[in-house]
């Protein structure tokens, strides 16, 4: 699928915003890492397969948060405050969850001459076109790209990081594309991590964080969870919260 005006620019801006849509500030809510819509609606919040902070606290996989019940009441306590029962209460409400989803298969647009071609980036290489039109053609790919398989294409991602590097232009775009690529399909691969080795720390250490939130949720879904340990304390915290609630389920069914 070329960038020409054959594109599916309509169907590339619905997807634009409906990962836009998921980024939507919700009072006493941070979102981490958004892969599945968060639905909010009459002070009851459901979250799936996100990362997803409520009042400071890691949510489960399967999140279900009604603001308005008292037990919620003790995160804004301090822990000498908090009852053994009052925990109890509010660690079965919150890792009882919503019902149990499966994550909703994404679409992807095909990369059929590779990225370079795609999207006309040769520009870059031998510049035939003014800098203002391969600038067009660049914004396009970073806008769009995370919606096209770029692991067909992963050579093409590896010059473009050794041409942006040549030519001393920024490489944060290209590595923001990947970032919110693999957060989309839900998917890396190990060319795709020996890339975002040469980004800048912080999105090296947020590509990694998604990487092993991935890997957590794919453990999860195929209900075999490795004693794997991370860094970073929230993805443990929220592997222990979704693992405590798969073994309930189990027990429940």
């Amino acid at each position: 699928m070329t960038l020409s005006y054959k594109t599916n620019y309509k169907e590339l801006d619905r997807l634009l915003q409906e990962e836009q849509k998921k980024l939507i500030p919700i009072k006493n809510f941070q979102i981490l890492i958004p892969y599945e819509k968060i639905e909010n609606n009459n002070r009851q919040v459901t979250s799936f397969n996100n990362l997803v902070k409520y009042k400071g606290i890691i949510l489960p996989q399967n999140a279900k948060i009604n603001t308005l019940l008292p037990e919620f009441d003790i995160l804004s306590q301090s822990p000498e405050e908090i009852s053994k029962e009052e925990l109890t209460n509010f660690l079965m409400i919150l890792l009882s969850g919503s019902k149990q989803k499966e994550s909703k298969k994404r679409p992807i647009f095909p990369i059929n001459q590779g990225i370079i071609k795609e999207f006309n980036l040769t520009c870059l290489k031998n510049l035939t076109l003014t800098k203002q039109i391969c600038n067009k053609y660049f914004t396009n790919f970073y806008t769009y790209g995370a919606f096209y398989n770029l692991q067909q294409s992963e050579s093409d991602l590896v010059i473009i990081m050794n041409l942006l590097r040549q030519k001393h232009v920024s490489t944060e775009p290209l590595c923001s594309t990947v970032i919110q690529y693999s957060t989309y399909i839900g998917k890396t691969s190990e060319k795709l991590e020996h890339l975002m080795g040469q980004c800048n720390p912080q999105q090296r250490n947020e590509f990694y964080t998604i990487s092993n939130f991935i890997k957590i949720n794919n453990e999860l879904q195929n209900g075999i969870v490795s004693n794997t340990t991370y860094t970073n304390k929230e993805l443990n915290t929220y592997k222990l919260l979704s693992l405590m609630q798969m073994e309930i389920r189990n027990i429940e069914s």
